[in-house]
Parts: C-alpha cells; structure tokens; sequence
C-alpha cells in the first residue's frame, strides 16, 4: 500500500459540478481505499490503496459520480514519490514567487507536439512554462486571470489535466507523508 492523490478536474468551480467532500470521501472508501482525507472543496483526495487499486480509480470513482450525481468528471492520480519528484524538480523554485504564482497542471498524458511556439514568438510575456512528461509547470505572475499565454496553450496542451496552485502541491504532499 501506498499514498496516492486523486485530482478531479472541474468539481465546485463556480457553482457547478457540486460534490460534497463527504460524499467523495465515501466514494473512495467503498471503491476500497484507505485513509481517505480530502483537501479544500476543489476536488482533492489523499488516499492509501495498492498499486492495483489504484489503477481502477479513476473509473471506478468516476462512473459513481456519475451514477450517484448525474456529473461527468474524470481525475488524475499520482503516487506520493511521484508527487515529491514534481515538488522536488520545480523549474521555478529560484524565483522566491508567491505560491499561488506557481502552478502545476498533472495530465493524463504527456502533451504531443510542442505547444509553446507562442512563446518563442512574444518572449516579452513574464509568465513561463516548463513541460516535464505529464506534469506542466506555470509561472504566472499576475495570476491564472491576467495570463498572457496563449488561450489555445490552456485549451489544446492542458486539456487531459487539471491544475493546482503551489501552495495545494505542497499540503497534499504534506498530507500524504502523514498517511
């Protein structure tokens, strides 16, 4: 057994997709998961589970909220050493940025192709991406709201993920080392 975070994309965003964190929690604990805590209302579960498991969770949890809430999502896991590595290896670590200036979107799959020629093209723009296999590092200074990146970057490259702020990286790592 292992920590892992379950990451649902689009829960309790401005009204919609609402799920109550208890009502996830149960999801979790009747798929077979153990030790399940959520963090804040945006869809972030802390977990122990086998390898095995795991691996079935996202459907498994996915088809629930379906079938109990009528809400399609999908969710993206990663393991606790994988979650320390992403922590450890930040790009943007040196630039003593707010956390909330610091992003991380965990996808699916690694984005195909390169979908930053647009910042090749406007090196004026002060946010900075940084693509490592699965996981996409954000900079942006003046927030997600004021980016000057490429509307198609977040739409075509982010698209099989979903993105959390530093601060929430770090206390779900936290969380997981106290599981």
């Amino acid at each position: 057994m292992q920590s892992w975070i379950a990451l649902l994309r689009g829960i309790n965003v401005g009204g919609n997709n609402k799920i109550a964190m208890k009502d996830l929690r149960t999801f979790f604990e009747d798929a077979g998961c153990e030790n399940v805590r959520t963090y804040i209302q945006s869809g972030n579960v802390v977990f122990r589970a086998t390898d095995t498991l795991a691996a079935t969770i996202p459907e498994t949890i996915a088809t629930k909220i379906r079938a109990e809430l009528g809400i399609s999502i999908w969710l993206v896991l990663r393991n606790q050493a994988e979650l320390a590595d992403i922590v450890r290896n930040n790009p943007f670590a040196h630039l003593d940025a707010a956390p909330t200036s610091i992003a991380v979107a965990f996808l699916t799959e690694a984005p195909a192709g390169n979908h930053l020629d647009f910042m090749d093209e406007h090196p004026d723009i002060p946010d900075k991406v940084e693509i490592r296999g699965q996981d996409v590092y954000l900079y942006l200074p003046n927030g997600f709201s004021k980016s000057k990146l490429d509307p198609r970057f977040f739409s075509k490259s982010l698209k099989n993920g979903t993105t959390r702020n530093w601060r929430t990286v770090t206390k779900l790592l936290a969380m997981m080392e106290e599981t």
